[in-house]
């Protein structure tokens, strides 16, 4: 026997379109993180155009010119934020522990403490593969190096959409864009010069596991919307 339902108990039973839908994008901060990431990206290499007149200007040598590429290239591998329009605060031991408290993790995640040497680390392997580009080619405005500018400022982006903003969902998209732009830096170094590809790979790697534990906490806590919205005031 079929039973067919009145028109008022079959909408009581539809989800509702709300729920659906979920809550509404922020194109704002969508726009902002762009912005930012773009200018970010034209600042550092405008910054790099006036360092290559100035060590014409000056008519620096060759070991001179390499000396101050390597002290730019090892600020620029920790500490490129500065060019960037976002707050792009690192988080310390105790926040991570903090959250670690709040939001579940995988069993499998590396302790806060090992987060900051792991990155000075990765920043080394970068600094000695830019140097090694830089005197393979002899210009700070090569292809590879302005891929791994442009690698830099996508994850700048994201650190400020991941640890300032703490958005969870939108952070999955992001880290897979920085494991793109660093890719693409390592494919670059290596078409230049070999080893420097193989100095930049460890950098991939370690992105390419942070893409795998960004993915893991976000589902392991609600797996909400892959795109910016307002979340409500608790």
């Amino acid at each position: 026997m079929v039973v067919v339902a009145s028109g008022t108990e079959y909408l009581d039973n539809l989800p509702s379109r709300a729920s659906k839908e979920g809550p509404p994008m922020q194109w704002g901060a969508l726009g902002t993180w762009i912005l930012a990431t773009a200018l970010q990206f034209a600042t550092i290499v405008a910054f790099m155009y006036g360092m290559e007149k100035a060590f014409l200007r000056f008519n620096l040598s060759k070991q001179a010119s390499i000396f101050l590429v390597r002290a730019f290239f090892a600020f620029m591998s920790l500490r490129s934020r500065v060019f960037s329009i976002l707050d792009n605060s690192r988080p310390t031991v105790a926040m991570e522990d903090r959250k670690r408290r709040l939001r579940k993790r995988p069993s499998w995640m590396p302790p806060a403490k090992a987060f900051p040497v792991i990155w000075i680390s990765i920043g080394v392997l970068r600094t000695i593969a830019s140097s090694l580009v830089y005197e393979t080619t002899n210009t700070l405005l090569s292809p590879a190096l302005l891929a791994f500018v442009l690698h830099l400022s996508v994850g700048d982006t994201w650190n400020t959409i991941t640890n300032v903003e703490d958005r969870q969902g939108a952070s999955v998209p992001g880290v897979f864009l920085v494991w793109l732009s660093v890719v693409n830096a390592v494919r670059m170094y290596a078409q230049t010069l070999p080893l420097a590809g193989k100095v930049l790979a460890p950098s991939a790697v370690w992105i390419t596991i942070a893409n795998v534990l960004v993915i893991s906490i976000w589902r392991l806590n609600g797996a909400e919307p892959l795109y910016p919205f307002k979340k409500r005031r608790e």
